[in-house]
């Protein structure tokens, strides 16, 4: 997650929100628009949607465990 807020910084964007799963969503939807806009390239931009997947993912199966 790390390297999508470091992605996002460089166009000025800060996604803090207090809650992880909203953080996700919301970088998902910024990096959506930087593609949309063709600021980054399809390799950066599929690698960076790979990242959030993952940490979706894993934040799913660690909350379900908790249950």
């Amino acid at each position: 997650m790390l390297r999508v807020k470091e992605l996002l910084r460089r166009f000025q964007i800060v996604v803090y929100t207090g809650n992880k799963w909203d953080d996700l969503v919301l970088m998902e939807l910024e990096l959506d628009d930087l593609y949309e806009e063709k600021l980054i390239e399809k390799e950066e931009y599929l690698t960076m949607k790979t990242i959030l997947k993952s940490e979706m993912g894993a934040l799913k199966r660690s909350e379900n465990e908790t249950i």
